[in-house]
């Protein structure tokens, strides 16, 4: 007899066993099932932001710093040397090129076309031609006459900057040393553009290592410090204003716009 009360304890132990088993396959499933479902909404949420003009910010993890991502979506970028306003298609703006200590746009600078300051900066290691369909990075060594001619002929825009990461690598950057502030920067990734943040005060030395951990193929600095006040609109189609130090901002001198046409 008490061998097959025995016998019985097992049989429904192991019976218990089963079912248990079952039950945690089936809440796998569920979960997994769950887990598909929520990434394609994800695709779809993104795909369908992507329809609609807007900058989505997103953060970036970059070793030394994080990094903030002004992703633009439905939008063109711009270069202008009379400050953009806040306006219903106007959706980023920040300083690019330096503004000299004579209140004077450091450096060539060319608005679609129309050459707004020729004098060249030697000092300066790179500039950005700038279309609406494409963001090319160069190299001091790559501007000459024959270039700057086809720039103005095509009616595309240039500035000249601070080359910071050129095909994957870091250029040396001798202006800043040591010292430490929000760096900002236009970054090309393998096939997108935007604007990056750096979340904290750091020197351009970590910003450029931040900028290779984070993908970037290509970026050139843009003007910060006390001239570094910008802003993008969020969602709710409200002015967020970024940047530090903002005391110079009535002596800025030139804007990259991110605006729908």
């Amino acid at each position: 007899m008490k061998t097959i009360c025995t016998l019985l304890f097992l049989l429904l132990f192991l019976n218990a066993g089963a079912q248990k088993s079952i039950t945690t396959s089936e809440m796998q499933r569920k979960i997994d099932s769950l887990e598909k479902l929520s990434g394609k909404l994800n695709a779809e949420i993104k795909m369908l932001k992507k329809e609609i003009p807007n900058v989505i910010v997103e953060n970036a993890e970059g070793g030394n710093c994080p990094i903030y991502l002004y992703q633009p979506f439905g939008l063109n970028i711009q270069v202008r040397h009379i400050r953009p306003d806040f306006t219903p298609e106007n959706f980023l703006c920040v300083p690019g090129a330096y503004t000299s200590i004579d209140t004077q746009i450091d450096g060539l600078f060319i608005e679609e076309g129309i050459e707004i300051n020729e004098i060249m900066n030697n000092k300066l290691t790179g500039a950005c031609i700038i279309s609406n369909d494409s963001i090319q990075f160069l190299g001091l060594e790559e501007i000459n006459s024959n270039l700057i001619s086809q720039v103005k002929m095509s009616k595309k825009s240039m500035f000249q900057q601070s080359l910071l990461v050129k095909n994957n690598h870091i250029v040396p950057c001798e202006l800043f040393r040591s010292k430490e502030n929000l760096r900002r920067a236009l970054i090309q990734f393998k096939d997108t553009y935007c604007i990056g943040e750096s979340q904290r005060p750091i020197t351009i030395s970590d910003f450029q290592e931040s900028l290779i951990k984070i993908g970037a193929v290509n970026a050139i600095n843009l003007d910060m410090g006390t001239w570094s006040e910008g802003w993008y609109k969020n969602h709710c189609c409200e002015k967020i204003t970024v940047g530090e130090k903002m005391i110079s901002t009535n002596k800025q001198t030139n804007w990259i716009i991110y605006t729908k046409q």
